[in-house]
């Protein structure tokens, strides 16, 4: 997740190591950067995990073929779920403060309120926050639900203070 590091370590390959095709990167952040190098230089790039929206979908870079989805595209179906199917009117959502965690979310957020859906409130939170307190203690009270857009050990984080401060008992959370 270090764009930096990305945008010098592509040229390298480019130039250096004389490669015909890019593959990768892993994360978001370092989508764009690639993505950049790519378009620069006109070796094709084959993009998998990062799911940055900006280089297929609004700044469509013609030298990147994506392989899996834009981070935004898994959120907009959850966003009709929710409102449609769970009824939730008035959420909160919790995200990761980073490219995948920002368009995931804002892609239910997009959907849910386009169907007319009320956003009380949205908390991004860095990836590796410790102590998730201060984000649950933030919750919206009047919200009927809350989002989770949360990966790997933040995730456990984020439930040990779920259900340690006992909102198990005030909200849902999807």
């Amino acid at each position: 997740s270090k764009p930096d590091k990305a945008i010098t370590q592509a040229p390298r390959m480019v130039h250096q190591k004389k490669v015909q095709i890019m593959s990768g990167p892993l994360c978001g952040p370092e989508g764009p950067a690639v993505a950049q190098v790519s378009k620069e230089t006109g070796i094709p790039l084959v993009m998998d995990t990062a799911g940055a929206d900006d280089v297929t979908k609004w700044n469509r870079t013609p030298t990147v073929v994506r392989t899996a989805v834009s981070a935004s595209q898994i959120g907009h179906p959850f966003g009709d779920y929710l409102f449609k199917e769970l009824g939730a009117r008035n959420v909160t959502f919790i995200g990761q403060d980073y490219t995948w965690g920002h368009e995931v979310t804002l892609g239910i957020v997009q959907t849910y309120k386009e169907l007319g859906g009320n956003v009380a409130k949205i908390i991004w939170n860095p990836i590796v926050t410790k102590d998730y307190g201060p984000t649950v203690a933030a919750i919206a009270q009047d919200s009927d639900a809350v989002v989770a857009v949360v990966v790997g050990a933040d995730r456990v984080r984020l439930f040990e203070a779920w259900f340690g401060f006992g909102m198990d008992k005030r909200f849902k959370i999807y």
